[in-house]
Protein backbone atom coordinates (compact mmCIF):
# COMPACT_ATOMS: atom_id res chain seq x y z
CA UNK A 1 0.00 0.00 0.00
CA UNK A 2 1.66 3.09 -1.17
CA UNK A 3 -0.42 5.29 1.73
CA UNK A 4 1.01 3.06 4.76
CA UNK A 5 3.86 5.05 6.01
CA UNK A 6 7.40 3.16 6.49
CA UNK A 7 9.87 4.20 9.94
CA UNK A 8 13.61 3.10 9.95
CA UNK A 9 13.72 -0.05 12.20
CA UNK A 10 17.27 1.62 13.09
CA UNK A 11 16.11 5.28 14.14
CA UNK A 12 12.90 5.50 13.53
CA UNK A 13 12.64 8.40 11.25
CA UNK A 14 10.05 8.77 8.67
CA UNK A 15 11.66 7.13 5.41
CA UNK A 16 10.49 9.64 2.37
CA UNK A 17 9.10 7.26 -0.59
CA UNK A 18 10.66 8.66 -3.31
CA UNK A 19 9.27 6.86 -6.07
CA UNK A 20 5.70 7.72 -5.13
CA UNK A 21 4.83 9.70 -7.94
CA UNK A 22 1.95 12.04 -8.16
CA UNK A 23 0.19 13.45 -11.39
CA UNK A 24 -2.44 16.02 -11.65
CA UNK A 25 -5.04 17.13 -14.25
CA UNK A 26 -7.26 19.70 -14.92
CA UNK A 27 -10.57 19.32 -17.39
CA UNK A 28 -13.55 22.09 -17.81
CA UNK A 29 -16.71 20.41 -17.35
CA UNK A 30 -19.80 21.94 -19.08
CA UNK A 31 -23.51 20.48 -18.90
CA UNK A 32 -24.24 18.20 -21.78
CA UNK A 33 -20.59 18.14 -23.97
CA UNK A 34 -17.42 16.35 -22.72
CA UNK A 35 -15.27 17.28 -20.35
CA UNK A 36 -12.25 19.45 -21.63
CA UNK A 37 -8.32 18.80 -20.81
CA UNK A 38 -7.06 22.21 -19.76
CA UNK A 39 -3.48 23.29 -19.12
CA UNK A 40 -2.62 24.20 -15.85
CA UNK A 41 -1.33 28.01 -15.36
CA UNK A 42 2.24 28.87 -15.36
CA UNK A 43 3.98 27.86 -12.16
CA UNK A 44 1.50 25.58 -10.93
CA UNK A 45 3.30 22.52 -9.51
CA UNK A 46 1.59 19.33 -11.14
CA UNK A 47 3.93 16.95 -9.67
CA UNK A 48 4.08 17.59 -5.99
CA UNK A 49 1.75 16.18 -3.09
CA UNK A 50 0.00 19.96 -2.87
CA UNK A 51 -1.52 21.79 -5.66
CA UNK A 52 -1.98 25.28 -5.86
CA UNK A 53 -3.35 27.83 -8.27
CA UNK A 54 -2.70 31.61 -8.36
CA UNK A 55 -5.64 33.72 -7.92
CA UNK A 56 -7.78 34.42 -10.58
CA UNK A 57 -5.79 32.20 -13.11
CA UNK A 58 -8.98 30.54 -13.93
CA UNK A 59 -12.31 32.29 -15.31
CA UNK A 60 -15.65 31.24 -13.89
CA UNK A 61 -16.92 28.02 -14.79
CA UNK A 62 -17.19 24.27 -13.40
CA UNK A 63 -14.00 22.50 -13.01
CA UNK A 64 -13.04 18.83 -12.50
CA UNK A 65 -9.23 18.29 -10.91
CA UNK A 66 -7.71 15.14 -10.75
CA UNK A 67 -4.95 13.17 -9.04
CA UNK A 68 -3.24 10.47 -9.96
CA UNK A 69 -1.05 8.32 -7.41
CA UNK A 70 1.66 5.45 -8.71
CA UNK A 71 4.30 3.98 -7.89
CA UNK A 72 6.56 2.30 -11.05
CA UNK A 73 8.05 0.00 -8.85
CA UNK A 74 5.98 -1.76 -6.78
CA UNK A 75 3.75 -2.91 -9.93
CA UNK A 76 0.57 -1.23 -8.06
CA UNK A 77 -2.44 -0.39 -10.24
CA UNK A 78 -2.69 4.05 -10.28
CA UNK A 79 -5.44 5.30 -7.86
CA UNK A 80 -7.06 8.25 -8.87
CA UNK A 81 -9.49 10.67 -6.87
CA UNK A 82 -11.26 14.04 -8.89
CA UNK A 83 -12.63 16.90 -6.59
CA UNK A 84 -15.39 18.70 -8.66
CA UNK A 85 -15.09 22.64 -8.30
CA UNK A 86 -17.15 25.60 -9.48
CA UNK A 87 -15.98 28.85 -9.57
CA UNK A 88 -18.34 32.00 -9.92
CA UNK A 89 -17.57 35.49 -10.75
CA UNK A 90 -18.03 37.93 -8.47
CA UNK A 91 -15.86 40.96 -7.29
CA UNK A 92 -13.84 41.95 -3.95
CA UNK A 93 -14.58 45.95 -3.26
CA UNK A 94 -10.80 47.13 -2.75
CA UNK A 95 -10.91 49.53 0.60
CA UNK A 96 -8.84 52.74 0.77
CA UNK A 97 -7.63 54.45 4.16
CA UNK A 98 -7.02 57.94 4.13
CA UNK A 99 -3.67 58.00 5.96
CA UNK A 100 -3.77 59.07 9.97
CA UNK A 101 -3.47 63.06 10.82
CA UNK A 102 -0.52 61.94 13.26
CA UNK A 103 1.96 59.09 14.30
CA UNK A 104 0.19 59.52 18.17
CA UNK A 105 -3.39 60.97 19.42
CA UNK A 106 -4.35 61.98 22.35
CA UNK A 107 -7.09 60.48 23.90
CA UNK A 108 -9.37 64.00 25.04
CA UNK A 109 -8.86 66.76 22.02
CA UNK A 110 -10.63 70.45 21.71
CA UNK A 111 -10.77 71.14 18.21
CA UNK A 112 -11.65 68.35 15.43
CA UNK A 113 -8.39 69.16 13.48
CA UNK A 114 -7.00 66.82 16.51
CA UNK A 115 -9.53 64.48 17.22
CA UNK A 116 -9.09 60.18 15.90
CA UNK A 117 -10.95 60.23 12.51
CA UNK A 118 -10.68 57.22 10.42
CA UNK A 119 -11.55 58.25 6.89
CA UNK A 120 -12.13 55.32 3.92
CA UNK A 121 -13.24 54.82 0.32
CA UNK A 122 -14.08 51.96 -2.05
CA UNK A 123 -12.45 51.96 -5.61
CA UNK A 124 -13.77 53.53 -8.36
CA UNK A 125 -15.39 50.32 -9.92
CA UNK A 126 -17.29 49.49 -6.63
CA UNK A 127 -19.24 53.00 -6.39
CA UNK A 128 -20.04 52.72 -9.91
CA UNK A 129 -22.29 49.30 -9.02
CA UNK A 130 -23.36 51.20 -6.19
CA UNK A 131 -24.57 54.01 -8.15
CA UNK A 132 -26.27 52.00 -10.47
CA UNK A 133 -27.70 50.11 -8.15
CA UNK A 134 -26.20 46.64 -8.70
CA UNK A 135 -24.67 46.10 -5.02
CA UNK A 136 -25.57 47.45 -1.63
CA UNK A 137 -22.85 47.85 0.64
CA UNK A 138 -22.81 47.42 4.56
CA UNK A 139 -20.18 48.62 6.94
CA UNK A 140 -19.40 47.30 10.30
CA UNK A 141 -16.59 48.67 12.34
CA UNK A 142 -14.55 46.24 15.35
CA UNK A 143 -11.82 47.93 17.48
CA UNK A 144 -9.14 45.79 18.81
CA UNK A 145 -5.93 46.61 21.16
CA UNK A 146 -2.66 44.81 21.08
CA UNK A 147 -1.64 43.49 24.35
CA UNK A 148 1.99 41.52 24.12
CA UNK A 149 1.40 41.20 19.94
CA UNK A 150 -1.86 39.64 20.25
CA UNK A 151 -5.72 41.59 19.64
CA UNK A 152 -8.25 41.36 22.44
CA UNK A 153 -11.63 43.10 21.58
CA UNK A 154 -11.40 46.44 23.37
CA UNK A 155 -14.38 47.47 25.70
CA UNK A 156 -15.35 49.93 23.46
CA UNK A 157 -19.47 50.14 21.82
CA UNK A 158 -18.47 51.83 18.56
CA UNK A 159 -22.69 52.08 18.57
CA UNK A 160 -22.54 54.38 20.96
CA UNK A 161 -22.26 57.71 19.47
CA UNK A 162 -23.31 60.04 23.14
CA UNK A 163 -20.14 58.68 24.27
CA UNK A 164 -17.93 56.76 21.85
CA UNK A 165 -18.11 58.23 18.40
CA UNK A 166 -19.57 60.17 16.71
CA UNK A 167 -20.64 58.50 13.58
CA UNK A 168 -21.47 54.97 15.15
CA UNK A 169 -20.09 51.36 13.68
CA UNK A 170 -22.04 51.27 10.62
CA UNK A 171 -20.45 53.51 8.09
CA UNK A 172 -17.36 53.88 5.67
CA UNK A 173 -15.76 56.59 8.54
CA UNK A 174 -15.06 56.18 12.24
CA UNK A 175 -14.50 59.50 14.03
CA UNK A 176 -14.30 59.09 18.15
CA UNK A 177 -15.15 61.56 21.15
CA UNK A 178 -12.70 63.26 23.04
CA UNK A 179 -11.80 61.25 26.15
CA UNK A 180 -13.05 57.78 24.72
CA UNK A 181 -10.28 56.26 23.90
CA UNK A 182 -7.58 55.58 26.37
CA UNK A 183 -3.85 56.76 26.63
CA UNK A 184 -1.03 54.81 26.02
CA UNK A 185 -2.98 52.48 24.37
CA UNK A 186 -2.69 50.62 20.99
CA UNK A 187 -5.46 49.75 19.13
CA UNK A 188 -6.58 48.55 15.56
CA UNK A 189 -9.87 49.49 14.25
CA UNK A 190 -10.86 46.94 11.83
CA UNK A 191 -13.51 47.37 9.01
CA UNK A 192 -15.28 44.48 7.04
CA UNK A 193 -17.43 45.61 3.89
CA UNK A 194 -19.96 43.50 2.61
CA UNK A 195 -22.70 43.43 0.11
CA UNK A 196 -20.19 41.79 -2.75
CA UNK A 197 -19.82 37.90 -4.00
CA UNK A 198 -17.05 38.16 -1.14
CA UNK A 199 -16.36 40.81 1.93
CA UNK A 200 -13.52 42.89 2.14
CA UNK A 201 -11.33 43.85 4.74
CA UNK A 202 -9.48 46.34 5.93
CA UNK A 203 -7.53 47.55 9.30
CA UNK A 204 -5.54 50.49 10.71
CA UNK A 205 -3.38 50.75 14.05
CA UNK A 206 -3.69 53.81 15.93
CA UNK A 207 -1.29 54.48 18.88
CA UNK A 208 -2.58 56.92 21.95
CA UNK A 209 -0.38 59.15 23.24
CA UNK A 210 0.03 59.67 27.01
CA UNK A 211 1.30 62.31 28.89
CA UNK A 212 4.84 62.35 30.79
CA UNK A 213 5.09 60.63 33.83
CA UNK A 214 7.23 60.42 37.17
CA UNK A 215 8.31 63.35 37.77
CA UNK A 216 7.49 66.49 40.46
CA UNK A 217 7.85 70.32 41.59
CA UNK A 218 10.04 71.09 43.68
CA UNK A 219 10.61 74.35 45.41
CA UNK A 220 13.95 76.40 46.83
CA UNK A 221 13.28 78.25 49.48
CA UNK A 222 9.71 77.33 50.30
CA UNK A 223 8.91 80.27 51.43
CA UNK A 224 10.34 83.93 51.20
CA UNK A 225 9.36 87.39 51.04
CA UNK A 226 7.81 89.13 47.67
CA UNK A 227 10.10 90.84 45.10
CA UNK A 228 13.23 89.63 47.34
CA UNK A 229 13.64 86.04 47.91
CA UNK A 230 15.44 84.25 44.89
CA UNK A 231 12.93 80.59 44.41
CA UNK A 232 14.07 77.81 42.56
CA UNK A 233 11.51 75.77 40.94
CA UNK A 234 12.53 72.58 39.37
CA UNK A 235 10.32 69.78 37.21
CA UNK A 236 12.51 66.19 38.25
CA UNK A 237 12.33 63.12 37.54
CA UNK A 238 9.67 63.61 34.20
CA UNK A 239 9.61 60.91 31.84
CA UNK A 240 7.81 59.90 28.23
CA UNK A 241 8.37 57.17 26.00
CA UNK A 242 11.19 57.49 23.75
CA UNK A 243 9.39 58.85 20.80
CA UNK A 244 7.77 61.86 22.66
CA UNK A 245 11.20 63.57 23.51
CA UNK A 246 12.02 65.91 24.05
CA UNK A 247 9.60 67.53 27.31
CA UNK A 248 9.31 71.12 27.44
CA UNK A 249 8.61 72.53 30.40
CA UNK A 250 6.20 75.82 31.80
CA UNK A 251 6.25 77.90 34.99
CA UNK A 252 3.03 79.33 36.63
CA UNK A 253 1.95 80.44 39.73
CA UNK A 254 -1.61 81.16 41.25
CA UNK A 255 -2.73 82.92 44.59
CA UNK A 256 -5.41 79.77 44.84
CA UNK A 257 -6.82 77.64 42.19
CA UNK A 258 -9.50 79.73 41.00
CA UNK A 259 -7.85 82.44 40.65
CA UNK A 260 -6.16 83.47 37.09
CA UNK A 261 -2.53 81.41 36.53
CA UNK A 262 0.38 84.42 35.70
CA UNK A 263 2.78 82.67 33.69
CA UNK A 264 6.88 82.75 35.02
CA UNK A 265 7.52 81.06 31.97
CA UNK A 266 6.71 79.98 28.64
CA UNK A 267 7.71 76.42 27.49
CA UNK A 268 11.08 75.69 27.22
CA UNK A 269 13.12 72.82 27.43
CA UNK A 270 15.25 73.74 30.67
CA UNK A 271 13.65 72.07 33.44
CA UNK A 272 14.25 74.55 35.81
CA UNK A 273 13.46 78.30 36.68
CA UNK A 274 14.84 81.46 39.10
CA UNK A 275 12.54 83.67 39.57
CA UNK A 276 11.02 86.20 42.09
CA UNK A 277 7.71 87.09 42.89
CA UNK A 278 5.29 89.96 43.52
CA UNK A 279 2.57 88.31 45.32
CA UNK A 280 2.89 89.30 49.16
CA UNK A 281 0.88 85.96 49.80
CA UNK A 282 0.41 82.56 49.95
CA UNK A 283 -0.35 80.50 46.55
CA UNK A 284 0.79 77.99 44.27
CA UNK A 285 3.47 77.52 42.29
CA UNK A 286 2.72 74.87 38.80
CA UNK A 287 4.71 72.86 35.88
CA UNK A 288 3.00 71.73 32.69
CA UNK A 289 5.12 69.36 31.28
CA UNK A 290 4.58 68.46 27.44
CA UNK A 291 5.91 66.12 24.88
CA UNK A 292 6.62 66.32 21.70
CA UNK A 293 2.77 65.20 20.83
CA UNK A 294 1.67 67.95 22.97
CA UNK A 295 0.05 65.24 25.74
CA UNK A 296 0.45 67.41 29.18
CA UNK A 297 0.85 66.63 32.84
CA UNK A 298 0.38 69.69 35.45
CA UNK A 299 1.21 69.58 38.67
CA UNK A 300 1.97 72.07 41.37
CA UNK A 301 3.47 72.48 44.82
CA UNK A 302 2.48 75.14 47.34
CA UNK A 303 4.58 78.55 48.22
CA UNK A 304 4.37 80.87 50.81
CA UNK A 305 5.00 84.50 49.66
CA UNK A 306 5.48 87.03 52.43
CA UNK A 307 5.05 90.44 51.88
CA UNK A 308 8.26 92.52 51.54
CA UNK A 309 10.02 93.20 54.92
CA UNK A 310 10.62 96.46 55.89
CA UNK A 311 14.53 97.13 55.03
CA UNK A 312 16.82 100.18 54.38
CA UNK A 313 17.96 101.45 51.29
CA UNK A 314 20.99 99.82 51.54
CA UNK A 315 20.08 95.86 52.97
CA UNK A 316 17.16 96.59 49.66
CA UNK A 317 19.80 96.97 47.15
CA UNK A 318 22.02 94.05 48.28
CA UNK A 319 18.99 91.72 48.85
CA UNK A 320 18.10 92.71 45.42
CA UNK A 321 21.42 92.31 44.10
CA UNK A 322 21.34 88.77 45.58
CA UNK A 323 17.83 88.12 43.85
CA UNK A 324 19.27 88.98 40.80
CA UNK A 325 22.60 87.13 41.27
CA UNK A 326 20.65 84.04 42.04
CA UNK A 327 18.21 84.07 38.91
CA UNK A 328 21.18 84.47 36.62
CA UNK A 329 22.45 81.66 37.70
Amino acid sequence: DPNVRRFDEATGELLEDAELLYGWGLRAVASGTAAEALVFPAGADVTGRVLQLPASSLPPGSYAITLTLSKPSAGLATATETLYVELVAGSVPVIAIQTLAALKFSPTWSTNSDRVALTTSLDVASLALQAAGLVAFAYEWKAFVRIAGADMLADLDLGDTNAVTTTGLGGPNLAFRSGALTAGVLYRFALTVTGSSQPAFGAVMVQMNRAPWGGGLSISPTSGFALVTAFELRASGWTDDVDDLPLRYGFEFARDLVTRVVTLADLQFLPALGVTLAEGESGFAFVRVLDAYGAETLVRTPLVVGPPPVLSCDDMVQLLEEAELAVLL
